[in-house]
C-alpha cells in the first residue's frame, strides 16, 4: 500500500551502504509498472527509503532520471514504526 493510495507495495529491501543510486528504468522493473511517461516508479522508490530509511538528501544527477541517496545510518525501520510514520501523514493530510 503506497502513502495515500491503495498500491501493492513490494517489501523493502536495504542495500547496507549510506549511499545508493537509484535508476528510473529500474525502478520500473522493480515496481511492475508499464507507462514510463512519468516519474511514478521512481518516487514509488523513493517514498519506500523516506519510510524505511533515514534519507539525509536526494540529490539529481542531471541524467534522466538518476538519482543519488545519501543516508544519516544505516538503521532500517521496522513494519511497526514505517506503519506509525504513515499514520502520522495521514493524520497531518487531514485524511484520517
Amino acid at each position: 500500500m503506497g502513502l495515500f493510495g491503495k498500491t501493492k507495495e513490494l517489501p523493502f529491501v536495504s542495500n547496507g551502504r549510506l549511499i545508493e543510486v537509484i535508476n528510473q528504468n529500474d525502478a520500473y522493473l522493480d515496481e511492475g509498472i508499464e507507462e514510463k511517461k512519468s516519474y511514478k516508479a521512481l518516487e514509488r522508490q523513493l517514498e519506500r527509503r523516506f519510510l524505511y530509511r533515514n534519507v539525509e538528501s536526494i540529490t539529481p544527477t542531471g541524467t534522466f532520471g538518476i538519482v543519488i541517496v545519501k543516508y544519516k545510518d544505516l538503521k532500517v525501520r521496522s513494519e511497526a514504526e514505517v506503519a506509525e510514520i504513515r499514520r502520522q501523514l495521514r493524520k497531518e493530510a487531514g485524511l484520517e
